[in-house]
């Protein structure tokens, strides 16, 4: 075992890390609640129809985000590390000198301390998922336009602990014991989403008391599932991140978002379909497959410029490569200081499904006569998670 489960999560996610949500600096301070008051740029990476959402001094917007999220409900990475450091005093390939590997007794506080944490870290998981984008915004009031290219990772690694090497240790008190006799296995999974699209958008004058704005986005998508799983001695992340092709698959399709977002006041009312054009593609495992179904979001927010507020619900439960429980958010998160040289953002993030432990986020953004921004967001909860996002950006 000579490497941490997070250096097994981070070569997973070394291709590029990404999500709409989480790897962008100015959302992810409000919790991703940004479907129905995002704006023409940011707005439109979740909502199509946001592309149109601009003002009359708004011509051109650019900008780039990274991203990541992680929670270790079970402390995994830690007491893999303790685990990792005591089996590494047993490891075969020590030598003396020009002698073969010699054998180690086994001493009886390392036999127990060694037993303890395969026992905490047995069947515990840790999940990450992270994103990066870049983004070009042109609006106007013929069509307008948002061009961007994301990618999102979610991966997992959970250990599996044979009972087996439990009773070997019991048994090698005070007697020779090498690492590589655990039969104690690792599995990581993950899956890399990466999409290239335009967000077309047009507003619409729908009533005397409020605005329509209708969009959709079409998109290039590829999907590269990963699969690894190797004994504790024998899991190396250097060899999952140099030879990561011996361990994933792709797939490439088209694929289409659409949206729609009512503006009556300061009251915005959005709904949006992301993969409206479902897809199964097959995965590494063989006889596996992953399902990338319509995700149907639904939002209510309250803007007057320097402050504004939203709620947003997934309507449709999803599922990924990594987890085996499907989640289900919910979103909460107000800004101070919009479209000021300064902002405050704060946000909430719950999975109504309870496989994702609850997050709080909290944003800062400088924009100096709204022309260069940077802005970023730091996110917490429960049980050792945590999350970081960034943005640079400009805008005229």
């Amino acid at each position: 075992m000579n490497k941490t489960l997070l250096a097994v999560l981070l070569a997973l996610a070394s291709p590029s890390l990404v999500a709409a949500e989480s790897g962008n600096g100015r959302i992810s301070g409000k919790a991703g609640a940004a479907w129905a008051t995002g704006d023409f740029i940011d707005g439109a990476l979740l909502n199509p129809s946001l592309a149109a959402n601009f003002k009359a001094t708004d011509n051109f917007a650019l900008n780039i985000n990274a991203g990541a999220f992680a929670t270790d409900p079970n402390d995994l990475i830690n007491k893999v590390d303790d685990l990792s450091d005591l089996l590494d005093r047993y490891d075969h390939y020590r030598h003396y000198g020009d002698q073969p590997p010699y054998e180690t007794l086994l001493d009886p506080a390392d036999a127990e301390a060694i037993i303890g944490l395969l026992r905490d870290v047995d069947g515990g998981t840790v999940y990450l998922e992270g994103g990066a984008s870049v983004a070009i915004a042109i609006p106007n009031n013929t069509l307008a336009i948002t061009a961007f290219g994301r990618a999102c990772v979610s991966a997992s690694a959970t250990p599996n602990v044979s009972q087996d090497d439990l009773e070997l240790l019991g048994n090698s008190v005070n007697s020779p014991f090498l690492s590589d006799q655990l039969d104690s296995s690792a599995l990581a999974v993950g899956a890399l989403i990466t999409e290239y699209g335009v967000a077309l958008a047009k507003r619409i004058d729908w009533t005397e008391q409020g605005d329509l704005l209708v969009g959709v986005t079409p998109k290039m998508v590829e999907v590269e599932t990963f699969y690894y799983h190797e004994s504790v001695n024998d899991f190396d992340a250097d060899d999952l991140k140099d030879n990561h092709k011996d361990y994933s698959r792709s797939s490439d399709f088209f694929g289409l978002d659409a949206g729609a977002t009512y503006i009556q006041g300061s009251l915005n009312y959005a709904f949006v379909v992301n993969n409206l054009i479902g897809k199964t593609v097959d995965t590494v495992v063989t006889g596996e497959q992953l399902a990338i179904k319509p995700h149907a979001v639904s939002a209510v927010g309250y803007d007057i410029g320097w402050f504004n507020a939203e709620a947003a619900l997934d309507v449709t439960a999803n599922k990924s490569f990594a987890l085996t429980d499907s989640v289900q958010l919910l979103r909460a998160g107000i800004e101070l200081g919009a479209n000021q040289w300064a902002q405050l953002r704060l946000g909430y993030k719950t999975d109504l499904k309870g496989n994702l432990e609850d997050s709080y986020s909290v944003g800062f953004g400088l924009s100096p006569f709204n022309v260069i921004n940077l802005d970023i967001a730091l996110s917490t909860g429960s049980k050792n998670t945590y999350g970081g996002a960034l943005q640079l950006g400009m805008r005229f």
